[in-house]
């Protein structure tokens, strides 16, 4: 294609040259103008043939090409629809949660503007997981905004009164936050079962 384009060029060249030509003689009086017209008029005419003619090969060259005649050698990728599906199921079920967990939250927060921000900060909040014969315990590091422990608190109250299971596992597991000062402990909601596990740091 980039031969074609130099040859399309090159004919383009002589028309200018030609013209030229022709624009000189026209300029010229008497017997040597018409001379001089009438030789170069087939050189414009000749050198208008071979762009139409160059054209025309240049347009049956694709623009573009298929993968396998471009790289012969390449695999064609295959689509493992099962693994997708699971990704999307997981990915459903995790955005289904962290919503859950936000409204839950925001039940004690009361914070229609931030609750969202604040409970994604929340899945960053360091901590420690025992694990014991008869249970799991899960134990947060406080936050620095005294309201949101209180709140974090209360939220922890009410997973305790029916502690989930990992999927195989009968043992349950319990959440429960480092003791901080009194303003900060739960302001509803029953008694919380911290004080029933040993937490290990």
């Amino acid at each position: 294609m980039r031969r074609r384009s130099g040859d399309i060029d090159k004919a383009n060249a002589a028309i200018r040259a030609a013209r030229a030509g022709l624009a000189e003689a026209q300029r010229t009086l008497g017997a040597e103008k018409n001379t001089a017209i009438r030789a170069a008029e087939p050189k414009i005419t000749a050198a208008q043939h071979a762009i139409t003619t160059l054209t025309t090969a240049r347009d049956k060259i694709p623009t573009e090409l298929p993968a396998n005649i471009i790289n012969p050698g390449a695999k064609r990728a295959l689509l493992r629809a099962h693994r997708r599906g699971l990704v999307m199921v997981l990915c459903l079920f995790a955005y289904n949660a962290d919503t859950w967990l936000a409204d839950h939250l925001n039940a004690y927060l009361q914070d229609n503007n931030e609750y969202r921000a604040l409970t994604r900060s929340l899945m960053h909040q360091a901590g420690t997981i025992t694990y014991a014969p008869q249970q799991i315990t899960v134990t947060l590091d406080r936050h620095h905004q005294p309201r949101l422990n209180r709140a974090l608190a209360s939220l922890i109250d009410e997973f305790n009164h029916t502690p989930p299971r990992i999927p195989g596992d009968n043992r349950p597991i319990t959440y429960q936050l480092f003791p901080g000062t009194a303003d900060e402990q739960p302001r509803q909601g029953p008694a919380s079962t911290r004080a029933q596990t040993s937490p290990a740091r």
